[in-house]
């Protein structure tokens, strides 16, 4: 699925469920799309396997603006851009997922965030003044309730400079041993909390730049 616009509709703009084929959707705009419950982001995946969702645009979607819920494991989400959603920029839960190049900025919650999220990989991206719904109260990266053995790397959280800011560059919100693992991210600036919240004694935290 290629080159396409999704725009003003009631639900999400694209929306996959239980596909397990090759599918891609690439060079695409979801905007102003949804009523804002859970299974109406801009770019919707549940119960599906082995997608590529790559170099799309979601904006100003009521609520996130890519979301990968359900069963879903082995998609791929690179060098989308997505930014100013009511909600998260990209919402990813279940399993062996890449979140790898993208750009998420104006958020209202979380620029990434993931729940329940087990052997993914969060690389390379740039998340910077989300938490505009609320100042202070969301952050550039979070990982949530039972998320484990996560290998977060190489990304740039920035909190801006408007009125409302991301509290932390990220956010390790979980507990009991998950053993996540976050490295050589730049989170210089990241919250205007602070620049990197760990509530997990086991997190392995390996050069990340916070000073």
């Amino acid at each position: 699925i290629d080159t396409c616009i999704a725009k003003g509709n009631l639900a999400a703009g694209f929306s996959f469920y239980q596909c397990s084929l090759p599918i891609s959707l690439s060079n695409s705009v979801s905007d102003t799309n949804n009523s804002g419950a859970l299974d109406n982001a801009g770019i919707y995946i549940t119960d599906s396997i082995g997608l590529n969702i790559t170099s799309n645009i979601s904006i100003n979607n009521i609520y996130s603006g890519i979301a990968v819920l359900g069963t879903s494991s082995e998609i791929l989400i690179s060098n989308n851009q997505s930014r100013n959603n009511t909600r998260h920029g990209i919402y990813v839960a279940s399993s062996d997922h890449s979140v790898v190049g993208n750009y998420c900025s104006l958020n209202g919650y979380n620029g990434i965030y993931g729940y329940d999220l087990v052997n993914s990989v969060i690389n390379d991206n740039k998340c910077y003044s989300n938490s505009q719904t609320t100042d202070n109260t969301y952050d550039g990266i979070q990982l949530s309730n039972a998320s484990i053995t996560n290998f977060i790397s190489s990304n740039m959280c920035r909190r801006g400079a408007g009125a409302k800011q991301q509290r932390y560059g990220i956010y390790i919100g979980v507990s009991g041993g998950r053993t996540n693992m976050v490295s050589g991210n730049d989170f210089l600036t990241g919250g205007k909390t602070g620049n990197l919240q760990d509530a997990d004694s086991n997190t392995l935290l390996q050069n990340n730049r916070i000073s």
